[in-house]
């Protein structure tokens, strides 16, 4: 075995570098069993990579045991409403673990003010993710090698400073384009003097207190952060006994399922693809909740079953929402005039004036769509602002910090 084949371990799929009692190796799963290497050949562990590893596999009793494990770690580290995101969250977590299974995945994307948990979302997402990597500083260079190279989960914190990096758009059409299997960005390589295509396919996660571009909202889940009304641990370490034990019954429900191929995409699809159907009719969506319900797919065995599960109520509302307003759009739109309030320095004292985001908000809508500043103060109170009375009128806090 190339040391090639082992560090490029997402395409060798019974071969992954696990921590094992504080040891580097390979777990390697062979013939229904699991064994440890300190070296695979002429390949050698490296010495770091940037995301938590796995202990050797653990068994789990069943895969919807180990996703009910995955909702109650996140629900332990975050505060999420509604209750519906926990089971996105962890569907979404327990299927990066089988990115092979799928033509298109969905990206979660944390929107709220600062402070409202989006970067614990993703801390929690890092840990029980398949190799995941968190950054809030990435360049274009470095998003699509690590993609390529080690088939990363990608989950980028305060996405907003992206607007200020040099090759923004490069980065962004990464984010635009690697939903599908397949997604390449080209690349010329003065060495070789020809292109090198490289792949961009893979689940990401993305935090920020404003979208980033539109087009991105129809790859993403929306999940509106508030201010935690509950108590959450301090810190989270992505060492926690806990996280690493789910990491190991994750690596384990990864081999298994990617070696029953038989099992795999065409029959799973044509199993759930109609369950979705009775739930929306929108291709868009079911495209988004396909992984999420494949997570599920030991407990879903019939249209009730999943016509009651949290998932069908998240479709449900998201559905509902795109029929109407679209009310991610509306919440999309308030932090986007937050944020023009702040390109024209109307921030004072960690203060801004409500009336000034509405006349932010108002001013890319036709006179019929306006809004009052009554209306805008309920779309900040349900992002978690808090509100201030000022000689001038209603603000906000914003603690750019």
């Amino acid at each position: 075995m190339s040391e090639k084949i082992v560090r490029e371990s997402g395409n060798f799929k019974n071969v992954e570098q696990v921590n094992h009692n504080g040891e580097m190796g390979f777990a390697i799963y062979e013939n229904g069993s699991f064994t440890f290497r300190k070296q695979v050949g002429n390949a050698f562990p490296r010495t770091k990579v940037p995301w938590a590893l796995a202990p050797m596999p653990i068994e789990c009793k069943s895969e919807a045991e180990l996703l009910a494990e995955i909702r109650e770690a996140i629900f332990k580290y975050c505060d999420l409403s509604p209750e519906y995101n926990y089971d996105i969250c962890a569907a979404w977590a327990m299927a990066s673990w089988r990115l092979e299974a799928f033509n298109s995945v969905c990206y979660i994307e944390a929107l709220g003010p600062p402070g409202s948990g989006k970067t614990r979302l993703l801390e929690a997402l890092q840990a029980l993710s398949y190799r995941g990597v968190l950054c809030s500083h990435v360049t274009f260079s470095s998003i699509f090698r690590a993609i390529e190279k080690d088939r990363v989960t990608l989950l980028l914190d305060q996405a907003e400073k992206l607007r200020s990096v040099k090759d923004s758009g490069d980065v962004i059409s990464i984010l635009d384009g690697g939903y599908r299997r397949g997604a390449t960005k080209l690349l010329f390589d003065e060495k070789i003097d020809d292109y090198v295509a490289f792949e961009i396919f893979g689940f990401k996660a993305i935090a920020a207190t404003n979208p980033l571009e539109r087009s991105l909202e129809d790859r993403c889940i929306p999940i509106l952060m508030q201010k935690a009304k509950r108590e959450v641990p301090t810190w989270l370490k992505t060492d926690d006994k806990q996280l690493a034990q789910l990491r190991g019954k994750l690596l384990s429900y990864r081999f298994k399922l990617t070696a029953e191929e038989s099992e795999d995409s065409e029959e799973n699809e044509h199993r759930l693809m109609p369950l979705l159907e009775k739930v929306t009719r929108d291709s868009r969506l079911r495209e988004l909740f396909y992984p999420l319900i494949y997570a599920n797919k030991c407990s879903l065995s019939s249209e009730s079953s999943l016509s009651s599960h949290p998932l069908a109520q998240a479709i449900s509302t998201l559905d509902e929402s795109r029929k109407e307003a679209d009310y991610t759009s509306a919440y999309s739109e308030i932090l986007h005039a937050i944020d023009s309030c702040i390109d024209l320095g109307l921030i004072v004292n960690g203060r801004i004036l409500i009336q000034s985001i509405t006349d932010a908000f108002n001013e890319v809508r036709d006179m019929k769509f306006r809004v009052s500043p009554a209306t805008v103060g309920g779309y900040l109170k349900t992002l978690g602002f808090d509100k201030q009375h000022t000689r001038e009128g209603n603000a906000i806090v914003y603690n750019e910090a």
